[in-house]
């Protein structure tokens, strides 16, 4: 964060829970969106069993797996899709779809079956599946869920006579930054399906790694910064596989999958066969991605890599004062941003 027109000593006063504000240095502007690289990691993993030993050898050969295959598979993380409520791609889906009455009753009705929810905010979520607006206003204490059912029930319509503009305009009561999230969401889901059945279709061909590229392959290059750039994509064709894979192995370029959008140019091959045939399953267009009721919503798209590399380190293994009889690790790596440090502890934690 940037800080402006205070001195050193004066954040000494400053207390925020769980924070800890430490000066890096100074500027003649402030800190952007854009700015950010990447993020560094510190996290203790806990409830560990078995001797030091066998969690040294457990984790030594997850990180030589991981190394082996060039870092992890560059999935998004749950909580893109919402942790507690995992609806937000729902949405997502329902505004591509044009379905603008069918995303706002689903962020508004969308009942979790885990309970992860209070018993006020269901029962109120239960009245809006009913169409009774008005009562849920006066129960929901959720404020974005306020302020749509604020623009349906000043209206003063029955449900019935509800038309799209009403929807729309309901919708447009949350933040523009908001609205798009449900569209990221969406794009992100799809990305994690193409990247799932690449994985699954060269899991069954041993013969070829994953972070290879392979003829049809759109791949992007490494910026001045060493973090791949999807502005500089090249189509891999079979003259140039060789030569690319070489850049690969250096960590010079990446094989990219796309974040489907309006513009977004589909891979062939392999890659094209899979992209398409998400598109397909899902039963939507690129040209939906250019939301005609919601102009602003639109997307153009984008390729992200399918592979990020990350080197983890062990900094510390000890007695877990928390779970005694167990062990606690202390894991240290840095991502590229939009990179999930989930998705890497995954790779550590999961049982199988």
């Amino acid at each position: 964060i940037s800080i402006s027109g205070i001195e050193d000593d004066d954040l000494a006063h400053i207390r925020l829970k769980d924070v800890t504000l430490r000066i890096i240095g100074r500027s003649n502007k402030p800190v952007s969106l854009g700015d950010l690289y990447g993020n560094e990691f510190e996290i203790t993993i806990r409830g560990l069993k078995g001797s030091e030993d066998e969690i040294l050898q457990r984790i030594n050969s997850i990180s030589a797996e991981i190394d082996a295959m060039g870092g992890i598979p560059n999935f998004f993380g749950v909580q893109r899709f919402g942790i507690n409520r995992p609806i937000t791609h729902i949405v997502g889906e329902r505004l591509i779809r044009g379905d603008v009455k069918g995303a706002v009753m689903t962020y508004l009705a969308y009942i979790t079956p885990d309970e992860s929810e209070s018993e006020e905010v269901r029962e109120a979520r239960q009245l809006c599946q009913e169409g009774n607006f008005k009562e849920c206003l006066k129960r929901m204490p959720l404020r974005y869920e306020r302020a749509i059912l604020n623009e349906l029930v000043k209206v003063k319509k029955s449900t019935e006579q509800l038309s799209e503009s009403d929807y729309i305009a309901a919708f447009n009561a949350l933040p523009v930054n908001l609205q798009k999230l449900f569209i990221h969401a969406y794009q992100a889901y799809l990305f994690n399906l193409v990247l799932s059945k690449r994985m699954m279709s060269l899991n069954m061909n041993r013969q070829q790694p994953f972070n290879a590229a392979l003829v049809g392959d759109i791949v992007c290059y490494r910026n001045e910064h060493g973090f791949a750039d999807p502005a500089k994509l090249e189509r891999v064709t079979e003259e140039k596989v060789d030569a690319i894979n070489r850049l690969i192995k250096r960590g010079r370029a990446f094989v990219t999958a796309p974040v489907f959008g309006f513009a977004t140019e589909l891979g062939a091959g392999l890659e094209g066969e899979i992209e398409r045939e998400v598109l397909t399953a899902e039963g939507i267009e690129l040209s939906d991605f250019k939301l005609n009721v919601l102009p602003a919503l639109s997307s153009k798209g984008t390729r992200r890599p399918i592979i990020v590399p990350v080197k983890v380190n062990c900094k510390e293994l000890s007695d877990d004062e928390m779970n005694p009889g167990c062990k606690r690790v202390k894991l240290n790596f840095f991502l590229p941003k939009g990179s999930y440090a989930t998705v890497v502890l995954r790779e550590y934690m999961k049982m199988k």
